[in-house]
């Protein structure tokens, strides 16, 4: 009878949590707080491409597929833009709108990013931050 009246008035029980299977520990809210901040967090790591881009692959696939248009030294002219010297993250940002469609200035440039690899995309940015 004695466990039952500690049940009826909200007691915890051994697992911490009351007859309404509730808890009233202020270090498991405070932990909850925590938890999700910290798991976003590791999503968002663990989502990240861990590819270290190669400047030197860059310049290669530069040579056979930017040059046509872009210029050997990435410079441009007067009807294709310059892209020495753009930083890693504008022209990485450039080439995914390009590939996902939001980005329609060139029906040409359009066709050339689908067909890059995520990893193409960060050895070109890497040759390209490179050159002045």
């Amino acid at each position: 009878m004695a466990g039952e009246e500690r049940a009826r008035s909200g007691a915890l029980n051994l697992t911490g949590r009351d007859s309404a299977g509730t808890t009233n520990q202020p270090w498991e809210t405070a932990m909850n707080k925590l938890l999700l901040p910290a798991m976003l967090s590791a999503c968002t790591l663990l989502a990240a491409p861990a590819y270290a881009a190669d400047a030197a692959a860059g310049k290669a696939l530069a040579e056979e597929s930017c040059a046509d248009c872009h210029g050997d030294d990435g410079a441009g002219d007067a009807d294709y833009p310059g892209i020495a010297g753009m930083s890693v993250d504008k022209f990485t940002k450039a080439m995914q709108e390009y590939q996902n469609g939001t980005r329609t200035k060139s029906a040409k440039m359009t066709k050339e990013a689908k067909k890059l690899s995520a990893a193409q995309v960060a050895d070109l940015a890497a040759y390209y931050s490179k050159l002045k």
